[in-house]
């Protein structure tokens, strides 16, 4: 039998077929910044949660004790340093105020220039003081410790940082968490992206916007 068809221009559309994985768009390992002892789990695999929830507790005992410990220490530094600074500026502002009442003698030769030159050179003096008094050392130092004790006891309570189902959980209540070892995994997979390879004579017909099928068997 033969049959025949009038010539007609049409698209050919060539296909290709692969097989490959489907990951969440967004996923993220979570560990501890300090480590203790898991005193509380919120979640297991599986669980959805936002951004920001609790994931996890460290017992907070010691590391509150450290915040107690640098808050009083820095209080007593800032207590005697207000005193030292307080005085510093008593002297300065005496000896500004006679140091301008010494210049008014001076320009009416009233007093010697080696009697001027010793009021400003006290004046001078205890202008070095107080702007050595508010820069102490030992304050800035007593600051810091406390804020890294603040920091520490804030690194006790783990938040998630995606949005996303909990998909390994590496940690149970009594254990002990180390910093860098991963206790949580969380994948965002409100979009998923497929990701496959393809045969190298087909990468240069691949582009942008091209159509592509995806058939997941699990949901078929």
């Amino acid at each position: 039998n033969v049959t025949v068809s009038q010539v007609k221009t049409q698209t050919i559309e060539e296909t290709a077929t692969y097989t490959g994985e489907l990951k969440a768009s967004e996923s993220t390992s979570v560990s501890v910044k300090v480590s203790g002892v898991v005193e509380s789990v919120y979640c297991e695999i599986g669980d959805y949660v936002n951004a920001g929830d609790i994931l996890l507790q460290i017992d907070r005992t010691d590391y509150l004790t450290q915040y107690n410990q640098a808050n009083t220490a820095y209080l007593s530094v800032l207590s005697q340093s207000k005193a030292l600074i307080d005085s510093a500026q008593i002297e300065y502002n005496n000896a500004k105020i006679n140091c301008d009442n010494q210049k008014v003698l001076y320009d009416n030769g009233a007093i010697s220039k080696i009697a001027y030159d010793s009021a400003v050179t006290r004046f001078e003096n205890a202008k070095i003081n107080l702007n050595s008094a508010k820069e102490q050392s030992d304050l800035n130092s007593a600051r810091a410790a406390l804020d890294a004790a603040e920091n520490s006891l804030g690194y006790t309570t783990v938040y998630a940082p995606i949005s996303g189902y909990i998909s390994t959980k590496n940690t149970n209540v009594g254990q002990m968490a180390s910093p860098g070892v991963e206790i949580f995994s969380i994948k965002n997979t409100s979009t998923v992206n497929a990701q496959l390879n393809v045969a190298e004579s087909v990468i240069p017909k691949v582009s942008v916007g091209a159509k592509a099928i995806v058939n997941v068997k699990s949901i078929d």
